[in-house]
């Protein structure tokens, strides 16, 4: 089973992946957070395979969060989710990130990634852990945007 966590600050983002990812339940271990800060006291339990963070977000920004990630979790496939991105937000994300969702997700578009980014995180795990912390070379040769 895989393992995705969803962290936005907004409930009603993080319930649009609830309701739009149901049918994946039986495959999916899925968790949401509305606090970077309550995503990293929950991976620190049991890590995930998959993060999808927000990145513009009070408190722990998305790139904050996925730097710690980066750090404590480096065999997390990392999954930026923003409906905005600047010039500076994007040159963050390519090096803290593998892959970009991007709002308003549709269904398949966001099950396609997390499922792909997940098959990324098990078959890079042969990999010395300190390669995995940047983002795969396997991961980046999916395309960065989805446009389902």
């Amino acid at each position: 089973m895989r393992r995705v966590i969803f962290v936005d600050d907004e409930p009603n983002v993080l319930s649009g992946f609830q309701r739009m990812l149901r049918p994946y339940r039986d495959d999916w271990d899925m968790r949401f957070a509305l606090r970077g800060e309550d995503a990293l006291a929950e991976l620190d339990t049991e890590p995930v395979d998959v993060i999808v963070t927000d990145m513009r977000m009070p408190g722990m920004a998305g790139n904050t969060l996925l730097e710690i990630m980066r750090e404590r979790h480096p065999d997390t496939v990392r999954v930026v989710l923003s409906g905005q991105v600047d010039d500076k937000a994007a040159l963050r994300m390519a090096v803290l990130a593998h892959q970009f969702l991007g709002k308003p997700a549709n269904r398949k578009c966001s099950s396609t990634r997390c499922t792909e980014c997940a098959r990324c995180e098990r078959n890079s795990r042969t990999t010395h852990s300190a390669a995995r912390s940047a983002p795969s070379t396997r991961c980046r040769r999916l395309p960065m945007h989805c446009n389902v």
